[in-house]
């Protein structure tokens, strides 16, 4: 992570979508599955393309594509399995309480609901901090655990995956009407996370809220594989750039949102980071 800073510390202006959260995600994993940086350009390719099956509404083609994608992604971590070195990779992969497809499967969907979301939350982050200036400070100045929280925060102001589909398994009854056994429900998970009911100041960011029970990672058994990797990891992050970059500020005040449902995310982010501290 610090590396990462490292190279952009010189820099007049950087785009936090794709230097710094790409990046970021693609880096953890090579780390966390013990795969080598020659590998780094092909996984972050194969992460990416397998990440079109966030998307429930994607059409035919497209989800053919995520099926295509999600196949070469396996075959891909397959390969890896027997030579990674001593990871955490290695010890699943070793783990003789799951069969070699069931192991292969909790790796995919890690990557799945790991990698873009964890990539996409970082620029969706900055959007919200760098504006505030006090918040930075307080990220600067707090400890691992406030950064956390804050962290939970912005991910339930901004969270990239803002809906996620059902099938109702029994008829349920609701205040506008029934949906029927069998029906698909779209659950718009940024609609609850900013529900007026549930959070005072909804709409404002709180960086110490808590407690913060929002559905940025779903909940009950669909409950995001991935969620821990993200929150700590975005929350180091973001704590670091804090800290060597206090001055750090947009450099366009009104950057562009994609015209994706899945993910929620900027086309770019450009940041002044307004040169380091004397790390």
């Amino acid at each position: 992570m610090d590396g990462l800073l490292d190279r952009l510390a010189e820099r007049s202006v950087v785009d936090a979508v794709a230097e710094i959260g790409s990046p970021l995600a693609t880096s953890v994993f090579l780390r966390l599955f013990g795969l080598a940086e020659s590998d780094r350009r092909v996984f972050a390719q194969l992460a990416q393309a397998a990440s079109i099956n966030l998307d429930p509404l994607a059409g035919p083609q497209v989800a053919a594509l995520g099926r295509s994608a999600m196949g070469e992604l396996t075959r891909f971590l397959d390969a890896h399995c027997a030579s990674a070195p001593p990871s955490p990779l290695a010890r699943l992969a070793a783990d003789d309480r799951l069969s070699r497809r069931e192991m292969l499967g909790v790796l995919g969907l890690a990557v799945v609901g790991g990698w873009q979301p964890l990539a996409e939350a970082i620029g969706n982050a900055l959007y919200w901090l760098l504006p505030r200036p006090e918040a930075l400070a307080a990220l600067r100045e707090g400890g691992r655990e406030p950064a956390r929280i804050a962290m939970d925060e912005l991910l339930r102001l901004e969270a990239p995956i803002p809906f996620t589909a059902r099938v109702a398994v029994r008829n349920v009854a609701l205040p506008g009407g029934q949906v029927p056994q069998g029906a698909r429900v779209l659950a718009i998970v940024a609609a609850a996370n900013r529900d007026p009911a549930v959070f005072e100041r909804a709409g404002e960011l709180v960086l110490d809220r808590t407690p913060n029970p929002h559905l940025a990672f779903g909940g009950g058994p669909h409950f995001c594989l991935a969620a821990q990797l993200v929150r700590q990891t975005g929350a180091v992050l973001l704590a670091r750039l804090a800290e060597r970059f206090p001055a750090a500020s947009l450099a366009d005040p009104e950057p562009a949102w994609a015209g994706t449902l899945i993910p929620r995310r900027l086309r770019a982010l450009p940041v002044r980071l307004g040169g380091g501290d004397a790390y």
